[in-house]
């Protein structure tokens, strides 16, 4: 066929692409298809952009408005995940939908689910809600990526977790338990090798790997784990030169693979990347003895027709893109020493991976390079050894190695090279990977340098002033960015009041947002008072971004956590009232504490950092947890001009005098409040005192991330809310 299934797999992704509501790739893609489409395939192609507009109209429809899981949900033994007392499942209802669910269940039970192999259910009578989107702007979305990988777009409401454990009925439930054994069996693994076999063998990463994944995301490396299907196509060579050393005929390897890639299918966690590298292995094999003529690209567009059907949004994935990119790209490449092929994949993935992370790495070449050869000749059979043998010595002085290479690879991630770009769109991304195509067939070298200078421009023109208020549910976390990169400052840092969490706001959300702007430091965080909703982050920030300088008050200074990042900071410095603090062009005056007051030592609050100070145009008023006192005694006599006035103490009763606030003749309130928090706030009382003095107010527990900047246009601030931004913008879906 000599390629021409290309044409068809370009029109039914064109198709789908279109129906979702993505115009500018649609248009894209049927330019390149007028141009290489003739007369006989004409009818085929257009049948097949057809086909695709219909996919991908349908599953817009359904993320619009998906279908409601009914009845009873059936819970795979598999998809229950179990850590302190705490399980998270996802199962499906009566009628086929699918739904997530979790809650707390007792001592006994967990035990029992620990050590289940059967399928789980749960009565019908429950409630159900879409899962919540992201809160911030630039946060991972999983509502999103969830209905992208599994279309799964419901969860269980609180639901009453009476389980009820049901015999295996069918073959999925027998291959299921299949796969509760085998990832029983990987957690006798000593712990680093436990890590390392379940993220490249079964593509699950463990909350305790995630500084070993930011190393390899910094490192440009992430690639070598089963999100591009790499590990397979190294596991199969290695099973083809084992074979042919001890002289074992290659077909009957081929019908070893033709029994066992089904079942990796069947068994293994279904990402696009391994999806994709079993059906082109076993597409290739049945096209060589069956002796159909069809090319590497021929069969590449065959799975890939194939996986666009089954997953419509599988190309919206950073898996499901640099899985078909790097394939499609060693199917392209001639045949190349491999140090050559190296530095191909990664140029070409390159604006994929920058797109997504933000940032790129200057010594990713020289890295892919000097791991992939550990991980084919090292790892990779190291951990087919420990599966083999678990409890050998071999096996503990593997994971002693992995140890001492993983501490290698953070100091190594740690190197100058690490290039904190942005967030760029989309179709900038695009335009990437079509020059990066350009420069790895024709050597064009000066346009890959515009388009890397166009990036820089995007990330660099930021004209305005920007306050950002994230939601970090109960805490404070208030970013305030100056123009072109001259200076950002953070105020609090949020922080979990009740419990611990893996992914807290300031990893999931702040620093994110940080890289997304182009910052790859943060120039001043100013600490508040000591409460933990404060600064409970801070010592996990100071451990992801540099910080140059930490700002608190002279008792707070004092603080455990408070101490732990002024250890990771270049300068630290205490303030107290009519001090200035200045970073680049912003300049801000302290107007509480007092340095001569008095409080309580336990009353924090008392002792919060006040700050006033013009940003761009208007006049801001930020005043952490300071209570009515403070306001009365040493805010209110100054007789300030405030635009903006940052709630005091997320809207509690206890802040917010109704004398100040109808002093300072505002034209918003910014609250920072956590959903449905145990606190009530904001307090009934003040969304009263702002009532009165007729000043509009927004919070973060209804509008998400919340960030004021000027419009030049029409000569005033704007005031955003990202849930409301985000739903006008998202109307064809994620």
């Amino acid at each position: 066929m000599s390629g021409r299934l290309i044409l068809l797999a370009t029109a039914l992704l064109a198709g789908i692409m279109g129906g979702i509501g993505l115009w500018w790739v649609l248009a894209i893609l049927l330019i390149w298809l007028v141009m290489k489409t003739n007369r006989t395939s004409f009818v085929y192609v257009g049948l097949f952009l057809v086909i695709g507009w219909g996919c991908g109209r349908a599953d817009a429809n359904q993320w619009q408005n998906p279908p409601q899981p009914r009845g009873s949900v059936t819970i795979p033994a598999s998809a229950i995940k179990l850590k302190d007392g705490y399980v998270s499942f996802i199962g499906r209802a009566a009628n086929g939908i699918a739904v997530s669910g979790r809650g707390s269940v007792s001592k006994e039970l967990a035990e029992r689910l620990a050590s289940n192999d059967q399928p789980v259910q749960l009565a019908g009578g429950y409630e159900v809600a879409r899962l919540a989107p992201a809160r911030n702007q630039f946060e991972f979305d999983y509502a999103t990526y969830a209905w992208q990988s599994r279309q799964l777009a419901y969860e269980l409401v609180k639901p009453t977790l009476n389980f009820s454990f049901q015999p295996r009925r069918q073959f999925f439930d027998v291959v299921d338990s299949w796969r509760v054994h085998l990832f029983a069996y990987f957690e006798q693994l000593p712990n680093k090798v436990r890590q390392y076999a379940k993220g490249l063998l079964l593509g699950q990463l463990d909350d305790d790997f995630l500084t070993q994944r930011q190393a390899f995301v910094d490192l440009g490396v992430f690639h070598l784990f089963s999100i591009s299907g790499l590990h397979l196509f190294a596991l199969v060579a290695a099973l083809y030169w084992l074979a042919a050393r001890l002289r074992i005929p290659q077909g009957l390897v081929d019908g070893l693979l033709l029994g066992l890639l089904p079942l990796f299918l069947l068994v293994l966690p279904l990402g696009a990347g391994l999806w994709r590298a079993v059906w082109m292995r076993l597409a290739g094999i049945i096209n060589r003895y069956l002796r159909f003529g069809l090319t590497g690209l021929d069969l590449f567009s065959m799975v890939l027709m194939v996986n666009l059907l089954w997953q419509p949004r599988v190309l919206m994935t950073m898996g499901g893109q640099l899985t078909y990119l790097m394939t499609g790209l060693l199917i392209g490449l001639p045949a190349l020493h491999k140090w050559q092929v190296n530095w191909r994949l990664v140029l070409g993935g390159m604006p994929v991976i920058a797109w997504h992370t933000f940032s790129f790495n200057l010594l990713t070449v020289f890295f892919n390079w000097l791991l992939m050869p550990i991980f084919e000749l090292i790892i990779m059979p190291g951990l087919v050894f420990a599966l083999l043998m678990p409890h050998a010595g071999l096996t503990y002085l593997f994971n002693d190695t992995l140890q001492l290479l993983e501490t290698i690879l953070i100091r190594l991630s740690h190197l100058p090279g690490q290039i904190i770009i942005g967030a760029f769109p989309s179709w900038l991304a695009v335009l990437g990977v079509f020059v990066m195509m350009l420069v790895l067939t024709w050597q064009c070298w000066p346009v890959a340098v515009g388009w890397f200078v166009v990036l820089a421009l995007w990330s660099w023109y930021q004209p305005n002033y920007r306050v950002v208020m994230f939601d970090v549910g109960q805490g404070d976390a208030i970013l305030i960015e100056s123009p072109f990169h001259q200076g950002v400052m953070l105020i609090d840092t949020g922080g979990r009041i009740f419990g611990k969490t893996s992914h807290p706001p300031v990893s999931r959300a702040i620093v994110p947002y940080l890289h997304a702007r182009g910052y790859a430091r943060l120039n001043t965080l100013v600490l508040t008072h000591p409460d933990m909703d404060h600064v409970g982050d801070a010592p996990k920030l100071a451990e992801l971004i540099p910080i140059e300088r930490l700002v608190t008050t002279p008792t707070a200074q004092h603080h455990p956590m408070i101490k732990k990042v002024s250890q990771r900071v270049a300068a630290t410095q205490t303030v107290t009232a009519d001090q200035w603090l200045q970073v680049g062009p912003l300049r801000l005056q302290v107007l509480a504490p007092s340095a001569t007051s008095h409080h309580d030592p336990q009353d924090t609050n008392a002792d919060s950092i006040v700050l006033y100070g013009k940003i761009g145009s208007s006049r801001w008023l930020f005043t952490g947890d300071a209570d009515q006192t403070v306001e009365k005694t040493q805010i209110l006599p100054r007789h300030l001009q405030v635009d903006y006035l940052k709630a005091g103490h997320h809207g509690s009763k206890t802040a917010s005098a109704p004398a100040l606030i109808s002093s300072l003749q505002l034209k918003a309130a910014l609250i920072s409040a956590g959903v449905d928090n145990r606190y009530g706030h904001p307090h009934p009382e003040t969304l009263a005192t702002f009532a009165n003095a007729h000043v509009p107010w927004v919070s973060t527990s209804e509008q998400g991330m919340l960030w004021v900047e000027p419009n030049p246009q029409r000569q005033q601030d704007q005031l955003f809310g990202w849930l409301q931004k985000r739903s006008k913008q998202s109307h064809a879906g994620p």
